[in-house]
């Protein structure tokens, strides 16, 4: 019953996602991870110069600027080129000034493709601050 409850509320808390992502849920060696729906960001990334590097494809979807001066706030940046040729992104907000949520996570996988870059995978967990959910990257809600 506590089980059925749980996934109603997750469901109508997903549905109300006005960013109408894909909501699949993945398990990854990195955690659990939220998969988005890239789909909007693919043409947009057709129509950008092809100077681009990978980092700054994840710049263009998630600006690494800091808002605000107050806390300390980081974001941090990692390239890799995979075994198959594709280039894996990952980007981590952490102490974010959020009462409950401490960071964000977001992994992109690209490839190149007629001389643009193609997102073929994106995701993304969280983390929330000691005492307002688990304190470990994943994709349950902080309170």
């Amino acid at each position: 019953m506590r089980t059925s409850i749980l996934m109603i509320v997750v469901t109508l808390l997903f549905s109300c996602n006005t960013n109408h992502q894909n909501l699949q849920v993945t398990a990854s060696t990195d955690g659990n991870f939220k998969m988005l729906d890239a789909t909007s960001f693919n043409k947009q990334l057709a129509k950008e110069s092809k100077k681009l590097t990978a980092t700054e494809v994840m710049r263009l979807y998630y600006p690494d600027e800091i808002e605000s001066e107050e806390g300390n706030q980081i974001i941090t940046l990692s390239e890799k080129v995979l075994k198959n040729g594709h280039t894996k992104v990952s980007l981590i907000h952490d102490n974010w000034l959020d009462d409950s949520t401490r960071g964000k996570q977001l992994v992109m996988e690209l490839k190149k493709q007629k001389g643009h870059w193609l997102v073929l995978s994106l995701k993304e967990n969280w983390r929330c601050w000691e005492g307002r959910g688990p304190t470990e990257w994943g994709i349950e809600l902080c309170q």
